[in-house]
């Protein structure tokens, strides 16, 4: 478990957070069975959308988000961390929230 999260959540949370959508897609295609789209990534239980939607990278969210998204089922967009939110709430506060659904 812990590999897992070593070598998983810490690079995808790296990249989601910078909004990196190459090294998110590097880490989510290598492990194709994961359902890393799904994945909690924080001891929140936050996914990597969650983590880039209230990225503090305006410029880089829109485009990381889109492409994430169409890896994404519509249950996986309501996936809510420990805290009950969704990743369209932490987008909102934010000021991401024109990014998130946009990328929808």
């Amino acid at each position: 478990l812990r590999k897992d999260y070593l070598q998983i959540a810490v690079p995808l949370y790296e990249a989601s957070i910078k909004c990196d959508w190459k090294a998110a897609k590097a880490v989510i295609d290598k492990y194709p069975k994961m359902e890393l789209v799904r994945y909690s990534i924080t001891e929140n239980g936050e996914t990597a959308l969650h983590v880039a939607a209230s990225a503090k990278v305006p410029k880089k969210v829109e485009g990381f988000v889109e492409n994430l998204v169409k890896l994404m089922t519509k249950e996986d967009l309501a996936l809510e961390n420990e805290n009950y939110n969704t990743a369209l709430y932490l987008a909102a506060a934010a000021g991401n929230v024109e990014a998130l659904v946009l990328g929808h």
